[in-house]
């Protein structure tokens, strides 16, 4: 039987659903960093990653159970999966507003984690809990150029409304606001946009229950991604100025650039179309992508640092200590490409253990981030991901390897 490969015109609308706001949000990152100096920029960041990560974490991965639903002929999965996030997204939108109310204002001058800090974190987390709960599912059903275009508006309307407010203000909060706009405009875009019928043959109705324990299940591995991915920046909060905030909050992006191809692939990896894949598809899928992201990480890693290295000091002077920053992240960026291919390859196949082991494993090695952070500040935080990246990638591959082994030992 001949492999199902995707279509070429899918690949390349995937691949540009992060080029293009990989390089806005570059564009966004540096011009900010020079227009509201190294400690707004650091307070910006706080927002930006606290809220992400409080979104990541509250949107439970919903679009698994919904996409899971929709292929076995549930036709109103998507509509109840969405307003099951929409109620979480409320319900963070509530208790962080309210909670940070009742930090004294005082606070601001004493804490990255004031009371500004936690209200526009709490409103930024709602909307991206939301918002990844909706286009997350656009793209698992198939609507990759939806995905594309949802992404587009996002990272065009925060720089384009951003980057003048930054200048004529130099508020980070008031930056931020426009952050919310875009989400927003994103969320409405893709909510709004028709989809094509992804199920065939009779209609079933698959419980909300189960949708929202199909989703958990797998949560528990996104959870863990997500902990190594914004974990720095928000445990650095607790330790260092806003100043060396802002100063990694640079550096962390920069060598990020290297995941633009690795994001796409893993796109790639749980876009099924609406279709279910065997075994040996799903393995023969990952491997190829994953051979190509090491060749194309490899290559960026050196172009990254070479740039960064003759750039920084002319571009942004007052940045050139997240020059060895990203030197530190590098290595392990490239590697962890290996598992974000691999994990949104597992997502698709239904197995529950799999990612449970590796949310559990890749939450527990996010914790060295903070011994690290508080004993070497922002060069501990970048030693610490590099390492965290890498030990993640090997944990992925055990665990994938043992859940194949031992379904082949029940087959047997």
């Amino acid at each position: 039987m001949r492999l199902r490969t995707p279509s070429m015109s899918k690949a390349i609308d995937l691949v540009l659903s992060q080029v293009v706001p990989f390089a806005l949000a570059a564009i966004t990152t540096f011009a900010t960093a020079g227009i509201l100096g190294t400690a707004d920029r650091g307070r910006l960041a706080l927002i930006l990653s606290t809220g992400g990560l409080i979104g990541a974490i509250g949107f439970l991965s919903l679009h698994v159970g919904i996409v899971h639903a929709t292929v076995r002929g549930d036709r109103t999965a998507t509509r109840r999966g969405w307003l099951v996030g929409a109620g979480i997204a409320a319900g963070v939108l509530v208790v962080g507003v309210i909670g940070g109310l009742f930090i004294p204002p005082a606070a601001d001058a004493s804490t990255l984690y004031g009371r500004n800090t936690v209200i526009f974190a709490s409103i930024g987390g709602a909307l991206v809990l939301f918002n990844l709960v909706v286009l997350r599912t656009r793209q698992g059903l198939g609507a990759s150029r939806t995905f594309r275009n949802a992404w587009f508006i996002q990272s065009a309307v925060f720089p384009l409304a951003g980057l003048p407010v930054a200048v004529i203000t130099h508020d980070p909060y008031a930056v931020a606001v426009c952050w919310f706009v875009a989400l927003i405009a994103s969320t409405l875009y893709a909510a709004f946009r028709r989809m094509p019928d992804a199920a065939s043959g009779d209609a079933v109705h698959v419980p909300t229950r189960s949708i929202v324990a199909t989703a958990l299940a797998s949560h528990v591995a996104v959870l863990g991604q997500q902990l190594l991915f914004r974990g720095d920046i928000v445990v650095l909060g607790f330790f260092v100025s806003a100043q060396q905030l802002g100063i990694y909050s640079v550096a962390a992006p920069i060598a990020g650039m290297i995941w633009v191809f690795s994001e796409a692939l893993s796109l790639l990896a749980f876009d099924t179309g609406g279709k279910v894949q065997t075994p040996e598809e799903t393995r023969a899928r990952r491997r190829r992508l994953v051979a190509v992201n090491a060749i194309v990480g490899g290559i960026g890693a050196v172009i990254v640092a070479l740039l960064s290295w003759l750039l920084i000091p002319w571009l942004l002077p007052e940045y050139v200590d997240a020059i060895p920053l990203i030197l530190i992240l590098l290595p392990g960026v490239v590697v962890q490409g290996y598992a974000r291919i691999t994990l949104s390859s597992v997502l698709t196949s239904g197995d529950r253990r799999a990612p449970l082991w590796i949310g559990i494993g890749s939450a527990l090695l996010s914790v060295v981030y903070i011994p690290l952070s508080a004993l070497l500040g922002i060069v501990g935080a970048a030693i610490a991901s590099s390492i965290i990246y890498a030990l993640q990638s090997v944990l992925v591959a055990i665990v994938v390897r043992r859940s194949r082994n031992q379904r082949s030992e029940q087959l047997a």
